[in-house]
């Protein structure tokens, strides 16, 4: 097993020591607002969720883009509802107390 992390680090084309390239943005720049968006779209796309949740309990799920766009009205910005809706969950599971009833 003498030398094994270099063994392996040839095998893998050297991927340690390639550069890391920068992480996609997504949607905006840093700093900019999100788009705002309609209530009903956010309420539509949670609606699915909360109904995608309660046929699997206690497993995850997730719904794409595609979906979302369905049950969204024709214009709406389906990236900042997705980006709300994904901020909307994350405090649904760490900062329950924050949300009203």
């Amino acid at each position: 097993m003498r030398n094994s992390f270099g063994l392996q680090t040839k095998r893998c084309n050297g991927w340690l020591t390639r550069a890391i390239p920068q992480p996609r943005t997504f949607g905006g720049k840093p700093g900019e607002p999100v788009p705002e968006v309609d209530a009903e779209d956010l309420k539509a796309v949670w609606q699915v969720q909360c109904e995608i949740e309660a046929q699997r309990p206690g497993q995850p799920a997730a719904i794409g883009l595609e979906l979302m766009a369905c049950v969204c009205t024709p214009r709406a910005n389906v990236a900042a509802v997705f980006y709300r809706i994904s901020m909307l969950t994350l405090l649904t599971y760490f900062a329950p107390d924050k949300l009203s009833p």
